[in-house]
């Protein structure tokens, strides 16, 4: 019955074993059993235990016999256990608080968004902005790289990104005033760019000052450079200051603009000073002449 028990279908097939060869031997043993005590019992004599003990011997010769083919076959086809996989592995590594080794096997699996995930929950921003690299993120390997303080190559990865105002900060950080600066303003924000070199004790330029509607600097900053004519330019359309323009076109040898504003102004005499000094201001001046009387 044992035997019986421990005999599987797949045990059964492999040694080609039927229920008749299990109990053969039992049936042998009680078969000749029967026919030996039958003969005793007719020749009027006792059942000796000597006999028993051999008849008893080899049945159970038989039976261990089998028993141990069994369980030699049934060790040798018992499947092993099987391994977990890769995402199993991810999984109970995350549950432990492995987020690195949790991260490696998300992308031997080819899963990067869970590699990207685990890699940051680690504290690996070198790795993850790798892995988004490959993604084609460069923009999210940059923030990675910034992360991590890698300067150098979120910058890099900004300007392929075409992230100009993140390019920008990123060369600040590298001391890079004049480079940020220029991505400023590719940015579009020439205050940031203006910024930018000031903090590094660096002269904005005047136009880039005029951009970031600075109109004072920039006056300012275009006087210093000996540039009067832009300087009234500045203090007429952005400052709306006629007066200060008109004494810079003057300076500046441009007589008619002044004239112009001077006579705006209402002042006569010096709008009359500046046409007649004009190459082309007689016919100002002597309208002017003629409207005052």
């Amino acid at each position: 019955v044992l035997l019986h028990r421990l005999l599987s279908d797949e045990l059964r097939r492999r040694l080609r074993l039927e229920l008749l060869h299990v109990y053969a031997p039992l049936g042998a043993a009680l078969l000749a059993l029967s026919g030996h005590t039958a003969w005793v019992l007719s020749q009027q004599q006792a059942l000796r235990g000597p006999e028993l003990r051999q008849a008893a011997l080899v049945y159970g010769l038989c039976y261990l016999a089998l028993l141990a083919a069994v369980l030699v076959a049934g060790v040798a086809t018992r499947p092993a256990a099987a391994a977990p996989s890769a995402p199993q592995r991810a999984e109970e590594a995350e549950e432990q608080g492995r987020f690195a080794v949790a991260s490696r096997l998300h992308e031997r699996e080819g899963q990067l968004d869970l590699a990207v995930d685990q890699a940051r929950r680690a504290g690996e921003w070198g790795r993850a902005a790798e892995l988004l690299q490959r993604q084609g993120d460069p923009f999210g390997a940059g923030e990675m790289h910034a992360r991590a303080g890698a300067w150098d190559r979120a910058l890099a990865c900004y300007e392929e990104a075409r992230q100009w105002a993140a390019a920008a900060r990123a060369a600040q950080q590298l001391g890079q005033a004049g480079r940020a600066a220029e991505l400023f303003e590719r940015a579009k924000d020439p205050a940031a760019a203006a910024d930018a070199l000031e903090q590094a004790g660096l002269s904005a330029p005047p136009e880039l000052l005029r951009q970031a509607r600075r109109f004072e600097q920039a006056a300012q900053a275009w006087l210093a450079a000996g540039d009067r004519l832009r300087a009234a330019e500045v203090r007429e359309h952005d400052l709306g200051d006629l007066a200060g323009a008109a004494e810079l076109y003057f300076q500046a040898r441009a007589f008619a603009q002044a004239g112009r504003l001077f006579e705006q102004l209402g002042e006569t005499e010096e709008a009359l000073q500046a046409y007649l000094a004009a190459s082309d201001g007689q016919f100002e001046a002597l309208r002017l002449q003629l409207a005052e009387g």
